[in-house]
């Protein structure tokens, strides 16, 4: 520290209220720069205590000059401990007494706004272009720096990774509305649809599928009902229209053949 007055002459001493003096040597009779004593038996936040300058001439009075001992705050709980760029957040502890800076630290630091509540509490505002992650917070005052503090910067809300989103905002298939299947769900016709196909008998007749199954249709889409006929005879002579019982048995007339829907 310095003080600046008249008659700062060789063998001065600098007083310190009840902390005691420290012996200077002045390099001007205008002035002198002294290092402050420790104060170890200080118990308040702050301590003021006169300060007298002591030369051959005599002293100076006391209580002109006054000197502020500050102790270091210190953190005791940050709420909440985790938040992002513009949240306020509210600190508590000791010393908070003239504090000049909040510092939020990451990798980088920046220093915040904040409001003083009490000597034991302020509010201070979390800072922009800190990366996200765990960090610190930390006071100054006149006492020093405080212990550092932890503290979170989280994403901001809407923001960060991408999650997995839910089966309604899935890719669809061209324009059905459904859910793209997983490679597995495309596989081979079931039993139950081969079961249901139309498929040819030993004499080449075509067998229709069994009860409950639904008509395959032609490619155009419309329904193909099955109509049933019967093989024409071998004995049958081509083109006559009747049908000609088969040798060793009676006919009672004319069959009418069955002509199968193309």
């Amino acid at each position: 520290m310095t003080l600046f007055g008249t008659n700062f002459l060789a063998g001065t001493q600098v007083g310190v209220g009840s902390v005691g003096n420290v012996a200077v040597t002045p390099t001007q009779p205008s002035q002198v720069t002294f290092t402050a004593p420790a104060n170890p038996g200080q118990v308040g936040t702050v301590s003021t205590q006169p300060v007298t300058i002591t030369t051959a001439g005599g002293a100076s009075a006391s209580g002109s000059t006054l000197i502020d001992y500050y102790l270091a705050p210190a953190i005791t709980s940050v709420v909440p401990a985790t938040g992002t760029a513009g949240d306020q957040i509210t600190i508590n502890g000791t010393g908070f007494v003239n504090v000049d800076t909040v510092t939020f630290t990451d990798s980088a630091a920046a220093t915040a706004v904040f409001t003083p509540i009490s000597a034991t509490q302020l509010v201070a505002t979390v800072p922009g272009g800190l990366a996200t992650g765990a960090g610190t917070i930390t006071l100054h005052t006149c006492g020093g720096n405080s212990n550092a503090q932890d503290f979170t910067i989280t994403w901001p809300p809407g923001t960060g990774h991408r999650q997995h989103e839910p089966s309604s905002r899935r890719p669809r298939i061209g324009g059905t509305g459904g859910d793209v299947p997983p490679p597995s769900a495309v596989a081979a016709p079931s039993a139950a649809r081969a079961r249901c196909r139309t498929s040819a008998g030993s004499n080449g007749q075509s067998v229709p599928p069994p009860a409950g199954c639904a008509p395959s249709g032609p490619p155009t889409g419309r329904p193909c009902a099955h109509v049933p006929h019967q093989e024409r005879p071998p004995d049958q002579g081509p083109g006559s229209g009747e049908r000609v019982p088969p040798r060793g048995i009676k006919g009672s007339g004319p069959v009418p053949v069955h002509q199968r829907s193309v």
